[in-house]
């Protein structure tokens, strides 16, 4: 598999379909408690905030391009990148691929009634997806969580948390948690919810979906932006004359 190492993390830059194919054969192989972990700038920024964010980082079995910075930084560097892999677009096409073969999922994140809405939300959209459980981020007891999901077992676990809660959560209990695909999706469920929108197609296909969220929420996001970007851009400068590593196998 096509593996990038910069800035002490891994980074697979597949087409959406190539992680798809990937996970699809895991599957009928048998495997469980695969993790799926998506990197943009505000990853990259905790790796300057959080010593551990590596490791949950680099526990994941695909680490996706998950935005524009990082994947201009990629193919500014040199490396063989084909394209962003937002984690938009891979939940929706596991929601298809779940549609279509009548999968279980579980929904884990966000205020309650955005997850309500959430699993209304795609109960219309995709009525042959088997929705076992639903539960709000705002949890304490982490162990009963944990065992519930066990006990649901279902195909796809969605994570609709923020880093580094998502990305800690599932390294920390991707063995306990009994789900065949682990997959954080961080602001989705704002989304799929309808709290929130998504950059129009022409808008993503430039990189702009910043100034788009900034557009939404200028004040919020404005301040988001350069919380993000100055941390992302340090980790950037200290890595860009490193060697550069990437294996394809």
């Amino acid at each position: 598999m096509n593996t990038i190492y910069t800035c002490g993390i891994k980074i697979n830059p597949m087409t959406v379909e190539e992680i798809l194919s990937q996970v699809n054969q895991w599957v009928k192989e048998g495997r469980k408690n695969i993790q799926i972990t998506g990197v943009n700038a505000r990853q990259i920024a905790f790796l300057d905030k959080d010593k551990q964010f590596a490791s949950y980082i680099n526990s994941s079995d695909i680490v996706n391009i998950d935005g524009t910075l990082v994947y201009l930084y990629l193919k500014l560097k040199g490396y063989k990148v084909k394209q962003k892999t937002l984690c938009a677009d891979i939940l929706y096409r596991f929601l298809e691929e779940a549609n279509k073969m009548g999968d279980s999922i579980y929904l884990l994140g966000a205020s309650p009634e955005v997850v309500e809405k959430v699993a209304t939300n795609l109960k219309q959209q995709y009525p042959n997806i088997s929705i076992v459980g639903i539960q709000d981020g705002y949890f304490k007891d982490e162990k009963a969580v944990v065992e519930d999901i066990k006990a649901k077992n279902p195909k796809y676990l969605f994570l609709g948390m923020p880093s580094p809660m998502k990305e800690r959560f599932v390294t920390k209990y991707r063995n306990e948690l009994n789900a065949t695909i682990n997959f954080g999706v961080g602001g989705m469920f704002d989304i799929i919810a309808g709290k929130a929108s998504r950059a129009p197609g022409w808008v993503q296909s430039h990189g702009l979906e910043w100034f788009y969220r900034i557009t939404q929420n200028p004040i919020g996001h404005t301040k988001r932006v350069f919380w993000v970007l100055f941390p992302c851009l340090k980790i950037f400068s200290k890595d860009i004359f490193k060697h550069k590593k990437q294996i394809i196998s």
